[in-house]
């Protein structure tokens, strides 16, 4: 981490260069700040201004790239929409942002945006009235702007229309980024408009903000007092303690501050069969499942007895021999058999496959 006299040297090396500095608060003595400035320093690009009204500005993304820099903080629960959602032609968002100074201590800054769809969709009519007094003659190349409505009417109605859906489909998105980027502008102190895109693209932009000044004795206990408490939360309560900060810590971390034991593989028990063999003077061997018994499983109880009494006749098996083998262990006949006994007799007839 840079030195409190290095960053006062590169801070003036940057003023004396025209760069725009941001810095929440002075910097404090050295051996006395619980908190030391850090340096960020943002250069934006094309892709982060637009133009309007022969005016510069920043895009959205680009002010979120300042704010990342600044290490600006949003509120969870303050930075949120505002409004019932009642309305599906009205949104409003309310964000608040801070920035914490060289004390610790955080400033917080709050602004609203709100968008009235109808009030949108009034002005999207004047716009377009007075438009087609432009198109309604247009030919040629630009025969396109009519969209091919012949009245007034007609074309004002679709183009207020179109442009109307993509705001609804936008709304809170608008909403939200108009709140954010007043925060950040007030915050930052950053203009809304600038008279040249070289005020913005030729200008480095330098933010300052403030983290834990771990070389202080203080701030130093308390990060060891807090890390068991840290290391418990996330390793649990057997794990090691280790300091940071301590020289010979290198010499204490090991790979080991948890071992993960693998589960023992639970032992395998083979169901033993409750049907009788089907093979004379044989056990019966539990056959492979194939597709042929896939598709015996997918019919109904009553399909699956008409295709082993056809199996049984090909093979010149006694039908009455097996309907005797069901009643011997309970069952009402082969059609009252479970599932599984049923599977068993097809696969002995399928010559165990």
């Amino acid at each position: 981490m840079e030195k409190f006299e290095e960053i006062r040297k590169q801070l003036e090396k940057e003023e004396k260069a025209g760069s725009y500095i941001f810095m929440p608060s002075a910097i404090l003595n050295a051996d006395r700040s619980y908190f030391m400035p850090v340096i960020e320093k943002i250069t934006l690009t094309e892709n982060d201004i637009y133009k309007a009204q022969n005016k510069y500005r920043i895009r959205y993304e680009g002010l979120l790239k300042l704010a990342l820099a600044a290490m600006i903080k949003w509120s969870v629960s303050d930075t949120r929409r505002t409004d019932d959602r009642s309305d599906k032609m009205y949104v409003s968002f309310m964000a608040v942002g801070g920035i914490m100074d060289s004390a610790g201590e955080i400033t917080w800054h709050k602004a609203e945006k709100d968008i009235d769809l109808e009030v949108i969709e009034m002005e999207l009519e004047d716009q377009y009235n007075a438009n087609w007094e432009k198109v309604k003659n247009c030919t040629g190349q630009d025969k396109w702007k009519k969209q091919g409505h012949e009245t007034k009417e007609n074309f004002v109605k679709a183009m207020v229309r179109r442009d109307l859906i993509q705001h609804r489909k936008n709304k809170f998105t608008k909403a939200e980024s108009g709140a954010k980027a007043r925060v950040i502008r007030s915050i930052l102190k950053l203009q809304g408009t600038y008279t040249t895109q070289k005020q913005l693209t030729g200008t480095s932009f330098v933010m300052v903000h403030f983290v834990k000044n771990t070389n202080h004795p203080e701030v130093k206990k308390m990060l060891q007092q807090a890390l068991p408490t840290a290391q418990n939360m996330i390793y649990g309560s057997g794990a090691k303690q280790i300091s940071f900060f301590d020289k010979e810590a290198e010499d204490i971390i090991d790979t080991d501050v948890i071992k993960f034991e693998e589960p023992e593989p639970e032992e395998k028990h083979e169901k033993p069969s409750t049907h009788t063999a089907w093979a004379k003077g044989t056990e019966d061997a539990e056959p492979e499942e194939n597709s042929n018994t896939v598709d015996f499983e997918n019919c109904d109880a009553t399909e699956q007895v008409k295709i082993l009494q056809d199996m049984c006749k090909k093979k010149g098996e006694e039908w009455d021999v097996y309907e005797g083998k069901a009643n011997e262990q309970g069952y009402e006949g082969v059609l009252a058999t479970p599932q599984d006994w049923r599977t068993e007799f097809f696969q002995y007839l399928n010559g165990g496959k």
